[in-house]
């Protein structure tokens, strides 16, 4: 005979000693035992019972021996007249009376059943727990169908998972919502939840790829050259340009509130220190992720607090890293032909 055992999911945790065919009735051994264990342990009973073709009323006598807790040993043994006499269903409900602590019900719905999606859990992982409480609340109040649980599930899916479901085109989701078997509406929804993982994860990496290039290629950005290139070219800032570079100093990072005003800084000439490299071209997707994560095209950090009026050849484009203008002394149809890239 091949006997197997139920794998505790912590530590002191109940498990049942069964009959892989069920010809014999299964075990419950000592230890914790929560609605879940006990309902597993009902349905190896009932499967016990279909094998060796046990009627209703013989079925509560076949497993009062099945029980190590001596809790339950106890209330067997001082109830055994009255217990034999029950039907498997009242049994069962005077078993989990005595097994479980009182509101055990209310307890599992509010805490493993009503909960939202967490944002960083699969949606396999999260229904599933979602399922087996729904299991162990079976002949309960709280317990759901497979219309209500599919409406409770939809309910309470995470936000993300949501707004991916949103931007599905109409005919894939007139496709999910058609569908009514509650199991194939299951596997087609973490299809998408797994659709969206590997769209985050491709979008991580893209993000830390531009994030990378735009570390290794803002060191050509600096003057290349020795120190007195360097102070002559900041020696020809006049006050008005050196004004307009320190009010958007990158240590103060001012909110985009806080910038000033344009027409100040319109007319402001900064000219280009010798040995001066314009940043590289910026790709199709390096400019839609600065795009979409509210990136500067000319620092290229992503979420830039500051503001990026490059509309005009004439205006200055403000960045916590550097300020010019497109026009500068020699015009903007050389700077043009030296490589100006504003992405």
């Amino acid at each position: 005979m091949s006997f197997s055992t139920t794998t505790p999911t912590t530590s002191g945790m109940a498990t049942i000693k069964f009959h892989d065919a069920g010809k014999s009735a299964p075990i419950l051994n000592d230890g914790i035992i929560t609605p879940s264990v006990l309902q597993m342990w009902k349905k190896k009973a009932e499967l016990f019972f279909d094998v060796r073709k046990i009627d209703d009323a013989n079925r509560v006598k076949n497993v009062l021996s099945s029980f190590s807790t001596q809790t339950l040993v106890n209330w067997i043994n001082e109830n055994e007249v009255t217990l034999r006499a029950l039907p498997w269903a009242d049994f069962i409900a005077q078993l989990k009376k005595t097994a479980l602590t009182p509101g055990w019900d209310n307890s599992v719905f509010r805490t493993m059943v009503n909960v939202k999606q967490p944002r960083n859990e699969s949606f396999c992982n999260w229904m599933n727990g979602v399922r087996g409480a729904n299991f162990s609340l079976t002949d309960t109040r709280f317990h759901k169908d497979a219309d209500a649980l599919r409406t409770h599930l939809e309910s309470h899916i995470s936000d993300d998972l949501a707004d991916f479901i949103a931007s599905l085109t109409k005919n894939e989701r007139d496709h999910v919502e058609s569908i009514k078997d509650l199991e194939e509406w299951l596997r087609e929804i973490m299809e998408i939840d797994e659709n969206m993982s590997k769209s985050r994860k491709r979008h991580k990496e893209l993000i830390e790829k531009a994030v990378k290039r735009q570390r290794t290629s803002y060191a050509s950005y600096r003057p290349a050259g020795n120190a007195s290139s360097t102070s002559s070219y900041r020696s020809s800032n006049d006050s008005s340009s050196s004004s307009a570079v320190s009010s958007i100093h990158p240590s103060s990072k001012p909110a985009v509130s806080g910038f000033p005003k344009f027409s100040s800084l319109l007319c402001t000439k900064v000219a280009i220190p010798p040995g001066y490299h314009f940043p590289p071209k910026l790709t199709d997707e390096e400019r839609e992720l600065l795009r979409k994560y509210l990136g500067c095209r000319m620092c290229r950090q992503l979420f830039a607090d500051h503001p990026l009026p490059y509309t005009s050849p004439r205006r200055i484009i403000l960045c916590t890293h550097h300020t010019r203008t497109c026009e500068q002394d020699f015009g903007f149809s050389r700077i043009a032909r030296r490589g100006c890239r504003f992405g």
